[in-house]
């Protein structure tokens, strides 16, 4: 059984979710979310997506566009491609230490990945990048079917079929 978000994620405005309770284990994606998440909006450089509960949020993605160098990629998947390979970028996801350990985290990033296939029908992108915070956290990417890119064992991607097989999975 796929666990199920605890809600949609919802665009972030600072001034209607309260996110001064935020903990996730990782004082960088705690900072980000408090001090930069609006920036980064209004600087038109991500959208920070939230989930709340009783008006607080309890976990975040942050989506950009994103170009990844064809060179740098795994010879099955950069195989063919123009020397700039546009993408989507999963900036940040994290999730309150509340709903850790409760599979909510593969929901989260399942609705990430949603959110991602529904904008690559109107905005094509071949890949969906990440960087993982450290390595459990990559592992984890990994069960999704995220490859590590050579090189930074950190970074990591899914080609564009995978996340829509992977989102059709999910709804």
């Amino acid at each position: 059984m796929k666990p199920q978000p605890t809600s949609r994620s919802i665009a972030y405005e600072p001034d209607q979710h309260d996110a001064s309770q935020f903990d996730c284990g990782q004082q960088g994606l705690n900072h980000w979310l408090t001090a930069s998440a609006a920036h980064a909006r209004r600087m038109g450089t991500a959208g920070t997506f939230v989930w709340v509960s009783n008006g607080n949020v309890v976990g975040y993605y942050a989506l950009a566009p994103h170009i990844v160098v064809a060179d740098a990629l795994p010879k099955s998947i950069g195989r063919g491609s123009p020397v700039s390979v546009p993408s989507y970028l999963i900036g940040k996801l994290a999730l309150d230490r509340s709903l850790q350990g409760k599979g909510a985290g593969q929901a989260l990033l399942l609705d990430a990945l949603i959110r991602v296939v529904s904008a690559s029908t109107h905005i094509p992108g071949r890949l969906v990048v990440l960087d993982a915070v450290d390595e459990i956290t990559a592992a984890f990417y990994e069960r999704f079917g995220f490859i590590r890119c050579p090189g930074n064992e950190l970074s990591l991607l899914m080609k564009m079929s995978t996340a829509a097989a992977l989102a059709v999975g999910a709804t």
